[in-house]
C-alpha cells in the first residue's frame, strides 16, 4: 500500500539550498534539512553537456503526497538542471513519521 507522505529530495549547487527550499515553501513544504555534500564524478567540469560544481547542498523535505508534484515543480523552475543551482530532484516513499508537523 503507498503511503500519504513522501520525501522529496533535491540535490543542488552549494549556496541554492534557500532558492529551492523558498520555491517549495510557496508551494506547501512547512520546511526542510539541508545536508552538505560532494560529488564523486570522474570530470568535475561537465555531465551530459552540464558543468558540475562538486559541492553539493541537499534537501530533505517530507510532505504529504498530494503536495509533491507541485513542490517539485517549483523546485525545477527555481533551481533546476538549467538554472545556476544545476538542481535534480525526486521522490522516496515514506513509512511512517513521527515528530513532524505536515501541515
Amino acid at each position: 500500500m503507498e503511503s500519504d507522505i513522501k520525501l522529496i529530495l533535491t540535490i543542488v549547487n552549494s549556496g541554492f539550498s534557500e532558492r529551492a527550499m523558498d520555491a517549495a515553501r510557496e508551494h506547501g513544504a512547512g520546511g526542510g534539512t539541508v545536508l552538505r555534500g560532494r560529488g564523486t564524478t570522474a570530470d568535475v567540469n561537465n555531465i551530459f553537456g552540464i558543468k558540475v560544481d562538486p559541492e553539493k547542498d541537499i534537501l530533505l523535505i517530507v510532505a504529504p503526497k498530494d503536495h509533491c508534484q507541485a513542490i517539485m515543480e517549483a523546485i525545477n523552475k527555481a533551481a533546476g538542471l538549467t538554472t545556476p543551482a544545476g538542481g535534480v530532484c525526486f521522490v522516496l516513499p515514506v513509512d511512517r513519521v513521527v515528530g513532524v508537523n505536515l501541515k
